[in-house]
């Protein structure tokens, strides 16, 4: 089934087979659990006659098992998350999809090289100049490509004309999300080590020296990782986890120092960047 679909959608079918829960999804994308299942599932409400009304899922080319999200989904839900932000309402960016399938006459056109080259011209200069796009653009084609299209599709990889790669933090970090590595978790780059375990051994009380003698990643890796996993989860490790004085990052930073319940010395954490200070670090 999903080879069949992966084919109908011209989408390698790496890229369209479930690997994430919508909640996964949302959480790895950074939007709410309900942004992600409207767009992936689609979502239907009572018409002012009482008739169910139905919009179909905008993801294409993907099996619909249940509560099921392709990588290819996942990359959709990232990228229109600043669209969102940008104020434009989910009925009007699927608009600007639809349009855009039509435009580059592809049932993915987010996830293709060619909108990554084109697209630019599609949202500045046929917004400047009218039409269909421009009705959903609310004349913010400008705005959507350069302050949120174009740096996100920067921090995509491609390959046989389509994305295979996303480096959610930017490529200055070094988390990566494949979905031929570790299932389409994230991963610290060049190693294949999930940040989910990194921040799983940080909270059981593993020194970074064990970490990184146990996976081979670097202090800067381990931090990276932290990062990412503690900005997912919207929330702090759990408090029985950590003594009560512990000093916590800002968000610029993945610093992290923690007591063992025995008594020893904080363990100090850091991204990588510089030594600890007081403009990056807070104590609580």
């Amino acid at each position: 089934m999903t080879t069949e679909l992966a084919r109908a959608a011209g989408i390698p079918e790496a890229l369209a087979a479930p690997r994430y829960s919508f909640a996964e999804a949302a959480r790895l994308a950074r939007v709410g659990p309900a942004t992600s299942r409207r767009w992936i599932a689609g979502y239907s409400w009572r018409g002012e006659g009482g008739e169910r009304v139905r919009k179909p899922p905008m993801a294409r080319g993907t099996p619909r098992g249940e509560g099921s999200a392709s990588f290819a989904d996942l990359v959709e839900v990232a990228a229109i998350r600043g669209l969102l932000d940008l104020g434009l309402s989910l009925p009007r960016i699927r608009g600007i999809v639809e349009n855009c399938r039509d435009l580059f006459q592809s049932e993915r056109p987010l996830l293709s090289h060619r909108f990554r080259t084109d697209g630019r011209d599609a949202f500045v200069q046929l917004d400047a100049m009218g039409g269909e796009l421009v009705s959903v653009l609310q004349g913010k084609g400008d705005t959507a490509w350069d302050e949120v299209l174009g740096p996100f599709l920067s921090m995509v990889d491609y390959e046989d004309e389509w994305v295979h790669r996303w480096w959610p933090g930017g490529r200055e970090r070094t988390i990566v999300v494949d979905p031929r590595l570790a299932y389409g978790l994230p991963v610290v780059a060049g190693t294949g080590v999930r940040t989910e375990i990194i921040r799983e051994r940080v909270e059981a009380g593993d020194s970074p020296e064990q970490i990184e003698r146990d996976f081979g990643v670097s202090r800067r890796m381990i931090g990276h990782a932290l990062e990412f996993e503690w900005s997912a989860q919207g929330a702090r490790p759990k408090a029985a986890s950590w003594r009560s004085r512990r000093t916590v990052s800002r968000p610029c930073h993945a610093t992290r120092a923690r007591s063992h319940a025995s008594g020893n010395a904080p363990i100090q954490l850091q991204c990588g960047d510089h030594a600890p200070s007081a403009s990056c670090v807070s104590t609580r």
